[in-house]
C-alpha cells in the first residue's frame, strides 16, 4: 500500500496520472524524461542528479520538464549546454559550473556563465581553425 502512495505522489508531481498505465512505446518524449525523473524522485533522494534533462526535447516540452523538475521540492544538479535554460529566472538557478577537459573553468553566478561559456566555445573555434 505504501509502495503505491508513494508511486501515485511521484505521478502526480511530475503531471503523469493520465499516463500511468500506458505502455512506454506509446509515451512521447517529454514524458519519457518526466518518467524517469519520477522514478528517481520516488525513491526520496535528498537531491535530484540528472544529465542533459531536456536532451532531445523540442523548446515547449524541454520547458514542461524543466518546471516540474525545478519546482519538485528537491535540489537539483544536472549537466547540461542549454545556456538559456540556466539563465532562465523561472528556474531559480543560483549557482553555474562550467567544466572545461574535465576540470572545473568556472564557479558563479547564471548570468556570468553564460558569458564565460560564450567565450570558452569561441577559443576553442579558434584553436579549432588555427589547427586546419
Amino acid at each position: 500500500m505504501q509502495r503505491r502512495a508513494i508511486t501515485g505522489d511521484a505521478l502526480a508531481k511530475f503531471a503523469l496520472e493520465p499516463c500511468a498505465h500506458a505502455p512506454l512505446d506509446e509515451l512521447d518524449g517529454e514524458q519519457l524524461h518526466l518518467f524517469a525523473i519520477a522514478r528517481a524522485y520516488a525513491t526520496n533522494p535528498g537531491m535530484l542528479l540528472a544529465d542533459e534533462p531536456m536532451r532531445g526535447l523540442d523548446e515547449i516540452s524541454s520547458r514542461h520538464v524543466a518546471h516540474r523538475l525545478f519546482n519538485c521540492g528537491k535540489p537539483v544538479v544536472f549537466a547540461t549546454h542549454n545556456v538559456d535554460l540556466i539563465r532562465n529566472d523561472e528556474f531559480n538557478i543560483t549557482r553555474v559550473l562550467v567544466m572545461d577537459d574535465g576540470t572545473i573553468a568556472f564557479d558563479g553566478t547564471p548570468e556570468r556563465a553564460s558569458e564565460f561559456y560564450a567565450q570558452l566555445i569561441r577559443s576553442k573555434y579558434r584553436q579549432i581553425s588555427s589547427t586546419k
